[in-house]
């Protein structure tokens, strides 16, 4: 889909900037239980709303915690490193919120729950997600995501378009009736290397 096309390609931006930036010393045992992860690279306009709190700039550096919401403009995009070393790329025009993150980093165990209302994302699997499963709400469905690296973007309140960059399959829960079915890799293995690319 060439729209899904042009906005996985606005991501190698962040990415590449992450990756100069070096920030996976913030994940130790001493965070605070409140906290979920860190802003690890921001593009022009982004913003974020603590719980309780009034909206922010979101700026490098800026902590995140459960309940705390992530939004961009039409050009903007953030990549957060969660405490367990999972990484969330929201894309343009977009809008996250961190519904819980529990971690244990002793035991490399806990629970992560993310909700996308619009736009894209890319989440890369930490260690939560190997343990374990971490679930992304859209309008659509519920996604169980378990070491998987996937693309989810919200067309609209009925339509959200998964690619699987790693892996295999992930679960989805329809919200409307509950039922469970697993979705498939639509796409071959040259294709997703191709797509992976475009993002790194």
């Amino acid at each position: 889909m060439a729209t899904l096309s042009t906005r996985t390609a606005k991501l190698a931006a962040t990415t590449a900037l992450c990756s100069l930036i070096g920030l996976s010393g913030i994940v130790g045992s001493s965070a605070l239980a409140r906290e979920a992860g860190v802003a690890a690279a921001v593009n022009t306009d982004a913003t974020s709303i603590p719980p309780a709190q009034v909206e922010r700039t979101l700026i490098v550096g800026n902590k995140l915690v459960f309940q705390e919401t992530v939004k961009t403009s039409p050009n903007g995009q953030a990549q957060l490193l969660m405490m367990d070393q999972s990484a969330v790329t929201v894309g343009p025009n977009s809008q996250l919120v961190i519904d819980k993150f529990v971690y244990d980093p002793d035991k490399r165990t806990g629970e992560m729950a993310l909700s996308l209302s619009r736009g894209l994302m890319r989440f890369v699997g930490g260690r939560i997600s190997k343990s374990g499963g971490v679930k992304i709400r859209t309008p659509v469905a519920t996604m169980g995501i378990r070491g998987d690296i996937a693309l989810i973007e919200v067309i609209n309140e009925k339509t959200v378009d998964v690619t699987l960059l790693y892996g295999t399959k992930l679960q989805a829960r329809q919200r409307a009736d509950r039922t469970s079915k697993s979705v498939a890799k639509a796409f071959s293995h040259a294709s997703k290397r191709a797509r992976h690319q475009q993002i790194l």
